[in-house]
């Protein structure tokens, strides 16, 4: 039957493996759905088997196909908005922060941000920062995700109300000073103020 629905969706039962060899790292309801009838009975049931990971409300780890991914990957990749991670994370991976991180920070496009929109994975809490487009730079990609640079890590920290002085443990000497200030000029004025000698 050319042009049916049954040629665009499987009939009956898909074996989980199969499926998510064909689903990418992460993916929602609306990639599951060209594939079965029902997404969320199968859902459920490849949840409770361990081969996927719920992120969020319609948003999954496909956990089967890729089973090393990180949290600053995934974290990165759970919103379509483009992100990075910076702050205690960022300035931990690079080495400025000797003592590891409670929070992975993304500062991302996206508004859907804050304290209640945080994530748990894998022991690790993941928070969203809203940040303008005129401050989305200062990243690098790694290992398939963006890392903020020390010194960009180091500012948005400023920028968000924390103060990475309190830390303890922190590597300020390894901070390359000129592009540190550099960078600042185009944050807001007060971020240079809190900058210290």
């Amino acid at each position: 039957m050319k042009g049916s629905s049954a040629e665009t969706k499987p009939r009956g039962r898909t074996p989980a493996g199969d499926l998510l060899s064909r689903l990418p790292e992460v993916f929602g309801v609306r990639e599951l759905e060209k594939f079965v009838r029902y997404p969320a009975q199968w859902l459920v049931r490849a949840a409770a088997s361990g081969k996927i990971v719920r992120l969020q409300r319609g948003t999954y780890w496909n956990r089967y196909r890729y089973p090393g991914l990180t949290v600053p990957y995934l974290a990165c990749h759970i919103r379509e908005a483009p992100s990075y991670i910076s702050c205690e994370w960022a300035l931990h991976d690079r080495g400025i922060l000797l003592q590891r991180p409670f929070v992975c920070s993304v500062v991302t496009l996206s508004t859907s941000v804050g304290r209640e929109r945080q994530i748990r994975l894998m022991g690790e809490t993941i928070e969203f920062s809203h940040i303008s487009k005129r401050l989305f730079w200062g990243f690098e990609p790694v290992e398939g995700y963006f890392l903020a640079t020390a010194e960009k890590a180091y500012l948005d920290t400023l920028y968000y109300g924390r103060d990475p002085e309190q830390w303890g443990e922190l590597e300020k000497d390894a901070l390359n000073r000129e592009v540190l200030r550099d960078m600042a000029e185009k944050f807001p004025q007060w971020v240079a103020n809190r900058l210290r000698p």
